[in-house]
């Protein structure tokens, strides 16, 4: 018997694309929205639910279970993003419904499903966060909410993992679902702009996503638990790297062979960061130090010993 995977946000984009996904690797998906599905539709939930509503949450899971069979994964991949505006214009009842959908019904769908998933043990559960829980970003109510997916899927990792059930979460760069499509195509957002910021110099198709929730949710990652898993053309690689170079191509000393970040201090690693962001790289590697010379260099500030207190 096929694993059953529900997959919440099933409708479109990063959802519907594990849903194929998860069928391509031997598992049965069963996709659910809020919004209904075409009639011939195969492998959905008819029931249109609300994964903020704890009491829908709880009586459609419970029909689910009773009429297709335990549920062994979960993918919430239900969300909403709103309008990006400054804090001070963002309308409180957007702020709302983005932390209760984002949040709050990933939590809701967890606690039901994982609570289920205790009593039977070997159960994966996967929740897409983003980049933006790792970052800043204008989106001021789907930002934190994604942020704390991050942080909720750790706690169920460890509380859950004595009774068999794995949490990890995917954080999914700028994927190219209907939401961000229509922002390129409404002019809001350049196609272009957004590749770039990547090492791999495109947007990640929600296929990518799809594949690597997917796999999470098998058996070759029956250890791996807790983890954030980045989806996103390395985004963050591209950046840093991007500046680094353009503060000092030339002048700029690699560690030597050997060399280990836990022999750094923190504070050094600090200095090293900040100067590396001004661009004065050459200022914060020390020279070599010649034989026999002193640890300290001649314009050393620090004060001689007084012999007479030897």
């Amino acid at each position: 018997m096929k694993k059953l995977v529900l997959i919440t946000g099933g409708g479109s984009g990063i959802g519907a694309a594990t849903g194929w996904a998860v069928a391509a690797a031997g598992m049965q998906p069963l996709l659910c929205d809020l919004a209904r599905f075409p009639a011939a539709a195969e492998d959905v939930w008819p029931t249109p639910f609300d994964v903020s509503d704890e009491e829908a949450v709880a009586r459609e899971v419970t029909a689910i279970e009773t009429q297709r069979g335990p549920i062994a994964g979960l993918v919430n991949a239900a969300g909403v993003l709103g309008r990006m505006a400054p804090p001070h214009k963002l309308r409180m009842s957007d702020w709302d419904r983005e932390i209760a959908v984002d949040l709050r019904g990933t939590y809701v769908m967890c606690r039901e499903i994982g609570s289920r998933m205790t009593k039977r043990g070997a159960r994966a559960i996967v929740n897409i966060a983003s980049i933006v829980s790792l970052s800043s970003a204008p989106v001021h109510g789907y930002g934190p909410a994604k942020a704390a997916v991050a942080n909720l899927t750790m706690t169920l990792a460890a509380e859950w993992g004595v009774r068999g059930v794995r949490v990890n979460a995917v954080s999914p760069g700028f994927t190219r679902t209907p939401a961000l499509q229509r922002g390129l195509d409404a002019g809001a957002m350049e196609e272009a702009r957004l590749a770039g910021l990547s090492a791999l110099r495109r947007l990640v198709e929600p296929e990518e996503i799809g594949r690597s929730v997917a796999w999470l949710l098998g058996d070759a990652a029956s250890a791996i638990t807790g983890v954030k898993s980045p989806g996103r053309c390395g985004l963050p690689v591209r950046r840093h790297l991007a500046g680094l170079w353009r503060a000092a191509p030339r002048r700029l000393t690699l560690p030597r062979a050997g060399f280990s970040p836990s022999k750094c201090t923190a504070s050094a690693y600090e200095m090293s960061r900040s100067a590396v962001q001004r661009g004065s790289v050459h200022r914060c590697v020390p020279a070599r130090r010649q034989r026999g010379s002193s640890r300290h260099s001649p314009t050393s500030t620090r004060p001689a010993r007084n012999p007479a207190s030897q």
